[in-house]
């Protein structure tokens, strides 16, 4: 099975009014191979949250990404194709993937079931409901760097994390 650890930066919290700004894939094929992708995406801020862009550091972070939307969008689309994706909250960060995917033309293809490491904590350790990706990690004993929390990469890797941590016990 193909897996996709998920992150998205984004300039809000509702897909029809905000855009992805960062974005983090690390792709673990069938064969056990895994590699990353990480791009930044210029957004449109009109209708931005300064809430948002102030927790994920959009002006302190953000630099002119030298690939192309297309480019971009292409292979987001052939290799989150036929893919589980997993991620703190995966069904936030497709949404804005599908968004963004449609815009350049092209369609996601994922499974439709994702994986919520959130909820995977919570059912291992029997709470009564999920808690966020920081605290999860923290529960199955994974250090957490909260000056990184809120970058695409940081926060994919942490859900990788914490999803073999449930996997392994």
């Amino acid at each position: 099975m193909k897996f996709v650890f998920i992150d998205t930066e984004t300039t809000g919290l509702d897909p029809t009014q905000h855009e992805l700004w960062e974005l983090a894939l690390i792709v673990r094929e069938d064969n056990g191979e895994q590699w990353e992708y990480e791009r930044m995406v210029r957004p449109n801020l009109s209708n931005a949250d300064p809430n948002a862009l102030r927790i994920n550091g959009f002006y302190d972070r953000f630099v002119s990404p030298s690939s192309i939307p297309t480019d971009i969008a292409s292979f987001i689309a052939k290799f989150t194709s036929n893919a589980t994706l997993v991620g703190a909250n995966p069904s936030f960060d497709a949404s804005f993937i599908d968004k963004f995917l449609r815009k350049w033309n092209y369609a996601p293809a994922w499974k439709h079931r994702m994986i919520c490491v959130e909820s995977l904590v919570a059912g291992a350790l029997r709470l009564p409901e999920p808690v966020s990706l920081l605290k999860s990690a923290e529960l199955m004993g994974i250090e957490v760097n909260t000056e990184e929390a809120h970058t695409a990469s940081y926060d994919a890797h942490l859900a990788m994390q914490v999803y073999d941590a449930v996997m392994e016990d």
